[in-house]
């Protein structure tokens, strides 16, 4: 849930109608077409969005993808840095393959 708080920028009116939070993949929309900022572009995040009194929709579906791709990535990133940084000498594949015929 902490993804909501990284900013979106919103460039014009039309935009308004659906500020989409979450990342990587956006899961909650929010409809700010009833404000009116002075100027344009705006950053919203869900820590200066009155999530009471905007209309939302949340969808469970992209909310769990998004965390999915976020922990394959980490996952991705612990391993290769496991594999980096590990004592045990590298096998090479190649040397042991012998072909008879």
């Amino acid at each position: 849930m902490s993804t909501l708080f990284i900013p979106k920028t919103v460039h014009n009116e039309t935009e308004l109608k659906a500020v989409k939070l979450g990342y990587p993949i956006s899961f909650e929309i929010y409809d700010l077409s009833r404000l009116s900022p002075p100027s344009f572009p705006r950053k919203y995040s869900y820590s200066n969005i009155n999530f009471l009194e905007n209309p939302s929709k949340f969808s469970w579906l992209k909310f769990l993808l998004s965390y999915v791709v976020i922990f394959y990535i980490i996952n991705l990133l612990f391993s290769t840095i496991k594999r980096l940084f590990s004592k045990e000498p590298k096998r090479d594949v190649t040397q042991h393959v012998r072909l008879e015929v």
